[in-house]
């Protein structure tokens, strides 16, 4: 009986790992929204997306503890942090201006919100990652759930890449590294 149950299981658990491409995607305006996790709308329909991989600063102090920790990683004030998480936000809605592609496998990312939130890869109109994009303007942590990419970059091989992009922001001052 426990092998039926497995068996019948593995469509379950294959699927959950599939990934969904919903292009022509629009970035919503809501408050919530900041660096690394908005509103968008496809189809229609209202979601909210989590970068995989990376974080952004608050853009308030309603999660102090958070906003302490993130100030501690670029070794700033939290007001300068908080100050960072702004133009993160300002930046990823500047990105997102045009309409962009978001590739999920519909990974819970929680939230406090009504409405699920999900983890994504973010490709910008231009063809550009967006967390890498963050990364290397010093605008985002590396921080947060990784997994591979769809089109079959490693999790280690990303890190390693957003790595390098950290490193050159911090070389060259920008963002949260000045």
């Amino acid at each position: 009986m426990k092998i039926l149950i497995l068996i019948l299981m593995i469509p379950l658990l294959v699927s959950a790992e599939k990934w969904e491409v919903l292009g022509k995607c629009k970035l919503m305006t809501n408050s919530y929204n900041d660096g690394d996790s908005f509103h968008i709308s496809y189809k229609g329909k209202e979601y909210i997306f989590r970068l995989y991989f990376v974080d952004t600063p608050e853009t308030n102090l309603k999660y102090k503890n958070r906003v302490k920790e993130q100030a501690k990683y670029w070794k700033i004030s939290t007001k300068a942090a908080i100050k960072i998480g702004k133009k993160a936000k300002k930046f990823s809605a500047d990105n997102l201006k045009r309409k962009f592609t978001v590739f999920t496998k519909w990974d819970d990312a929680k939230g406090s919100s009504k409405i699920p939130r999900y983890f994504a890869f973010v490709k910008t109109a231009s063809g550009e990652n967006l967390a890498e994009l963050l990364v290397s303007n010093g605008l985002a942590r590396i921080y947060g759930m990784r997994v591979n990419h769809p089109k079959g970059k490693n999790a280690n091989v990303i890190s390693k890449q957003l790595k390098k992009l950290e490193n050159s922001a911090k070389s060259k001052k920008l963002g949260g590294w000045k």
